[in-house]
């Protein structure tokens, strides 16, 4: 295991053990104190277990996590809401994004626009799609949200103008990149800074674990790199 990780991020095709408590409770003994989970697609897919899960994930139990620098802390459970972007209107997909995520989302909570390829087409949405998605949700929910991704954000940003890369540094960065850090390919707006944390294994690719406890199968998990600490990622997350 090359990196720690400290986040793992889910969807309704991942299987929890024993009903969420159980399988959650293993994996935040593990030292795992964060989730995101996905919310929804486009303008009309729902990921049918978001709420159930943030439901059995948010309670008042902390999680004991060991930092990169030795220190050991702890943390009450952390949740991040994301959208997966579709090939309709930004504001659409954004206003899809708000009313799923609102019954649900309490202050402290993140949101994040999974900015990816859309399947086998390799169509990429445009920086510009993506800043008017961030602002529409944004002015709702007071925060700039999160970015996740690798190829599209770092293809797409490398055209944009000045004051797109303004806008787009302001807002945290979720990297994409299974394997040792490269930090040539984290997208200009966050190349200096750095990422806010950094996805480096994905289900069988990356250096491990691909295997979570609590959790069936293989697991997309997160690690922090650089400057950046847990103790970091938790004061920044949601805000």
């Amino acid at each position: 295991m090359a990196n720690k990780p400290y986040c793992i991020d889910l969807y309704q095709g991942d299987d929890v053990l024993g009903g969420n408590d159980e399988g959650f409770a293993q994996v935040k003994g593990a030292g795992i104190a964060f989730l995101d989970h996905k919310a929804s697609q486009g303008t009309g897919e729902i990921d049918r277990l978001c709420a159930f899960r943030y439901r059995n994930w948010m309670n008042d139990q902390s999680v004991q996590v060991t930092d990169g620098d030795g220190a050991v802390l702890s943390l009450k459970p952390k949740f991040g809401f994301y959208h997966f972007n579709g090939g309709a209107n930004a504001p659409d997909e954004a206003a899809h994004f708000v009313a799923t995520v609102k019954p649900l989302w309490q202050p402290g909570d993140d949101l994040c626009l999974d900015w990816e390829d859309i399947g086998a087409s390799g169509v990429q949405m445009t920086a510009t799609w993506a800043d008017t998605f961030c602002d529409a949700v944004e002015q709702w929910c007071g925060f700039p949200l999160k970015i996740y991704g690798g190829d599209a954000p770092r293809e797409q940003l490398a055209k944009a103008s000045d004051i797109l890369l303004s806008r787009f540094s302001a807002r945290r960065f979720w990297f994409c990149q299974y394997g040792p850090y490269n930090a040539n390919l984290v997208p200009l707006p966050w190349r200096r800074s750095g990422p806010f944390y950094w996805q480096d294994d994905g289900d069988q690719d990356g250096p491990g674990p691909h295997m979570i406890p609590g959790l069936e199968g293989y697991c997309d998990n997160s690690t922090v790199v650089g400057n950046m600490t847990v103790a970091k990622l938790y004061a920044g997350w949601g805000k």
